[in-house]
């Protein structure tokens, strides 16, 4: 039976029937988790309209752009999560793409990547500024992520190893693969006396205080940022900097194909290089024409 208690004694919440599921009757379950990324997808497409029309800009791009994002953001975010479980047979996966409950979950990463790829080629088509557009929806992205990794509470994943601070989680120990579980953390369970029970870092919180903090940052100086991509690129450069260190504590990490290295990492140094490029090509070497008088 699982154990729905969860806690974070250093903050004293303590949750003792944290469900997973709001409803389960035979083969038929809604999940918490799917709720929780409805909730964060809907939220985030209305915070971008509210800053669109701030701006200037057509809301109706919005709505038709968000049709597209939802579509292809859940595709990527379930294929690169597939890809890289290559270990666990990656072909015999694909009739479960859209079973998450057997086939495993979505990956951030993949849901970002496949945007950014969405709105280019959506702005190309219909002759618009696709980084403005990029601007205003890192305003409904912050948001969709502060919402959405609640999701990761529910279902308790993406969290690293032992740690006591000030954020320290726990969970089950049937939570977590028998071989995640390190020494230090059952030491510390017995030390501790919350026998059955493991001590983690949420890091699924520390994505929450990052958006949160970055979404007030960017209300109160995004005005200042006068060219346009700016803001996604300053978006892009501090959240993967900040991931490129996270990554390296996830538990269970998505690993690059055969290897042990965790593609997560590789991918967020890769991307912080290519936007540093970026906002230093468009600010100081693609300088925008002036027009004659």
């Amino acid at each position: 039976m699982q154990n729905e208690a969860l806690s974070f004694p250093h903050l004293g919440l303590y949750f003792e029937h944290l469900k997973k599921s709001i409803l389960a009757m035979g083969r038929v379950e809604i999940r918490f988790y799917g709720l929780i990324l409805g909730l964060a997808i809907l939220t985030g497409y209305i915070v971008s309209s509210v800053r669109a029309r701030k701006n200037g800009q057509d809301v109706e791009d919005y709505l038709d752009l968000a049709v597209y994002l939802m579509v292809f953001g859940m595709l990527g975010a379930r294929v690169y999560y597939m890809f890289f479980r290559w270990q666990d047979q990656f072909k015999s996966m694909v009739p479960t793409m859209l079973d998450m409950k057997e086939g495993g979950g979505l990956c951030l990463y993949g849901a970002i990547i496949a945007g950014i790829v969405t709105v280019i080629i959506y702005a190309a088509i219909k002759r618009k500024k696709a980084f403005k557009i990029l601007d205003t929806l890192i305003y409904g992205l912050c948001v969709a992520i502060v919402i959405g990794r609640f999701s990761d509470l529910i279902e308790r994943t993406n969290f690293g190893g032992y740690t006591d601070g000030l954020f320290a989680m726990r969970i089950s120990a049937s939570e977590v693969l028998p071989e995640a579980i390190s020494s230090e953390m059952l030491d510390a369970a017995l030390l501790g006396e919350y026998r059955g029970m493991i001590q983690v870092r949420p890091l699924f919180l520390y994505d929450i205080l990052f958006c949160t903090v970055f979404f007030h940052l960017a209300l109160f100086f995004g005005k200042k940022l006068k060219r346009d991509g700016n803001l996604f690129f300053i978006f892009m450069i501090t959240y993967f900097a900040y991931r490129f260190f996270i990554d390296g504590q996830v538990l269970e990490p998505l690993v690059l194909l055969e290897t042990d290295i965790p593609i997560n990492k590789v991918i967020s140094g890769a991307l912080v290089v290519v936007n540093v490029v970026g906002i230093i090509f468009f600010n100081f070497i693609k300088r925008p024409k002036k027009t004659k008088k």
